[in-house]
């Protein structure tokens, strides 16, 4: 999983996706990341969860939906309707934080 700069993004609302579940059969609502390297990537939240007192979401870039090991974590914050804040996870709290996530949100096995 990857971690980028921390920045704020536009939270295209389609309808609330906040709340520890999946979005595996609904449309999917988008993120557009602007990365430090000046590109952009639309980005699809795949899960929110809590942890520890802190929100977490779990992106995953609209190429690569389908794989698991593409999807970047960053803790975050709502700060009104229509924009959150994403944080980059500290070093030290990674590890617990994916560990979490692939407790919340097993992999399916086909």
């Amino acid at each position: 999983m990857a971690n980028h700069e921390n920045c704020h993004h536009n939270h295209d609302h389609d309808h609330e996706c906040c709340g520890n579940h999946t979005h595996h059969e609904e449309e999917y609502p988008v993120i557009h990341l602007e990365l430090e390297d000046g590109e952009s990537l639309d980005c699809i939240v795949y899960a929110t969860f809590d942890f520890k007192g802190k929100s977490y979401i779990a992106l995953a870039p609209e190429d690569d939906m389908e794989e698991e090991e593409g999807l970047l974590l960053y803790e975050y914050e709502e700060l009104n309707d229509e924009e959150i804040d994403l944080k980059l996870i500290a070093e030290e709290d990674f590890d617990a934080v994916a560990d979490e996530f692939e407790r919340q949100f097993p992999i399916e096995e086909e």
